[in-house]
């Protein structure tokens, strides 16, 4: 993995930040994540190189950079930095885009191994008019998985809370396994979940198969099993603390049972 193609991924992203994207930043953008699908897929990143390059020049990655580069620098109330692969985007106390009003530092660290394509996150009082976030997250893709790991400090209408979470996602050709962990803490209430082998198939209203744990202080957990018929039914199994587990029929949403 070049260096370049790393941080034509970041352009693309301040480009994006910064204002709707023209065409040619959007072929920028499809050009990143086309390659990086390709790249990971392949298991050797630094093999697919050639097929890197060769995406960049046929789709024209030095005019959608420069044009992204001009449309960063028409949005001056953000100040932009872009060392090697480590890209900065500082909103100030305050700075309107899109309609919206933002303030705040974001940073994204990009990384890249023989097989695997990263991202590291930074918020530094990041708001959004709505809420404001503050702490990390990193996400890491590699053949046939990506890790995420978050730990946010949220702050909505003079409310705080500490969201952590960490976890992987895969795919087959049925559709997407979950596994992970996470917890909100708010005020010191702390609820957690923790999924384990959770599979769901595109198209369907629920999981297929895994299990689910939520626990809250002071309450028996509460564990959800979910099955092949989940999906058809809306069935699973519904064990509290150390009751017997019993079938529950859960809420229904759209056109799900």
């Amino acid at each position: 993995m070049t260096r370049n193609y790393l941080t034509s991924i970041l352009m693309s992203i301040a480009a994006l930040a910064c204002g709707a994207p023209d065409s040619t930043e959007s072929q920028a953008l499809e050009t990143s994540q086309t390659v990086s699908q390709a790249l990971i897929a392949s298991g050797d990143l630094r093999a697919s190189v050639d097929l890197q390059d060769a995406a960049s020049r046929a789709l024209g990655a030095d005019a959608a950079l420069n044009a992204a580069g001009q449309r960063m620098a028409s949005a001056s109330c953000v100040q932009i930095e872009l060392l090697g692969t480590r890209l900065s985007l500082d909103f100030g106390t305050g700075c309107t885009l899109h309609g919206t009003t933002y303030s705040g530092q974001v940073v994204v660290q990009a990384s890249a191994s023989s097989s695997n394509l990263g991202f590291d996150l930074t918020l530094t009082s990041f708001s959004n008019s709505q809420a404001t976030y503050d702490g990390t997250g990193s996400f890491d893709a590699g053949p046939g998985q990506t890790a995420t790991a978050l730990s946010l400090l949220v702050t909505e209408a003079g409310q705080s809370r500490h969201v952590d979470y960490v976890g992987n996602s895969g795919s087959d050709p049925q559709g997407q396994q979950y596994t992970g962990s996470g917890s909100i803490d708010e005020g010191g209430a702390v609820s957690s979940f923790d999924a384990q082998g959770l599979h769901h198939s595109p198209g369907d209203c629920y999981p297929d198969a895994g299990t689910l744990v939520l626990s809250t202080v002071g309450t028996p957990d509460i564990t959800v099993t979910f099955s092949a018929t989940t999906p058809i039914t809306g069935e699973v199994s519904l064990q509290v603390g150390r009751l017997p587990a019993q079938t529950y029929v859960l809420p229904g949403y759209g056109q799900c049972p």
